[in-house]
């Protein structure tokens, strides 16, 4: 059963910008689909552990607060830690509405945020995983102005948002779906999505309205898989950036692109390194490469030259011609 809520536009104010809380800014999301997938594993590893220590901080700090509603942070930004916002205007339609968890200091934590890339961190196999880190109240803000839509502030009926035991649990639970699996999330818009974390952290339930009431996010679900994999499906040219269509029907959920091999005809799971014994070599699968050295528990090889491969689908390491 869903919890009754409340929602109320806030009044218009220019939100001021702070310095972002965490270090880890990778790069622009078509980069980001064609990152070689370990290398991509790595990013959401480290920016799961930034956004751990932030969250630790942001936790002690409510541990040392008594009365929210007297603090700078409230009267700078009129939220309190642990409250649920939102905007109109998610893919496009003005009834889908975008979700995040004000924690204090000027930062929102949401699904698909600035610490993780605007829109995703796609897995290379599975174009529904998307990261839940921080973003900037002013970015929240900046976006709900772009979709002529106001923050909404979500109140749920029979908890009080300033009673500082629930903010402390709120901020918890947020550090909860943050730890989650590494910080992949498989995302299905009916049931795993903004609001379904959003709602998790204000009253410990995975669920959202939206997803079960809205029959549009039908259809959004099917774009979002279709077309997210749709830019991912083409042959990624590094050097100019472009996605050109490929032929493989094998290939529709693996990135194709030219990939580094040794001379055993195996596939670099690793950026090429050098030595002055070998050349450039790379660490490859030893479950699926045979005849490698060894080095440790390592396999590796000599890198020999490129070829266009894309992963097949549903598998992250059968490489296919493309």
């Amino acid at each position: 059963m869903l919890a009754p809520l409340t929602s109320r536009a806030m009044p218009i104010r220019p939100y001021m910008d702070v310095p972002f809380p965490i270090q880890t800014h990778p790069g622009t999301v078509n980069e980001s689909q064609h990152m070689e997938y370990d290398k991509r594993a790595l990013i959401l590893d480290i920016q799961r552990k930034e956004v751990e220590d932030y969250m630790d901080k942001v936790i002690k700090q409510a541990t040392n607060t008594s009365n929210f509603l007297t603090s700078r942070d409230y009267e700078k930004f009129g939220l309190l830690p642990g409250q649920q916002i939102a905007y109109a205007g998610g893919f496009g339609l003005s009834s889908v509405t975008h979700h995040g968890i004000y924690i204090g200091n000027g930062i929102v934590a949401e699904v698909a945020s600035q610490s993780c890339l605007r829109k995703c961190l796609l897995n290379a196999y599975n174009f529904n995983t998307l990261c839940f880190g921080l973003s900037t109240m002013a970015d929240f803000a900046k976006r709900a102005t772009e979709k002529n839509s106001p923050v909404y502030l979500f109140q749920h009926k029979g908890y009080e948002d300033s009673n500082p035991d629930l903010i402390r649990q709120r901020l918890n639970r947020v550090k909860q779906i943050v730890s989650a699996e590494g910080n992949q999330w498989r995302q299905w818009i009916l049931t795993h999505n903004c609001e379904s974390a959003a709602n998790y952290v204000s009253y410990g339930t995975m669920e959202t309205r939206q997803g079960q009431v809205n029959v549009f996010t039908i259809a959004i679900a099917i774009a979002m898989n279709k077309g997210l994999g749709g830019l991912a499906r083409g042959y990624y040219d590094r050097k100019t950036g472009q996605v050109f269509p490929i032929k493989n029907k094998n290939c529709m959920r693996g990135t194709c692109m030219d990939r580094n091999l040794t001379e055993e005809g195996c596939v670099c799971e690793t950026e090429p390194q050098w030595s002055a014994r070998y050349g450039k070599y790379c660490y490859v699968d030893g479950k699926i490469c045979k005849g490698t050295r060894k080095h440790g528990k390592k396999s590796w090889g000599v890198v020999k030259g490129k070829k266009k491969l894309c992963l097949r689908k549903g598998d992250k390491k059968k490489y296919l011609n493309c």
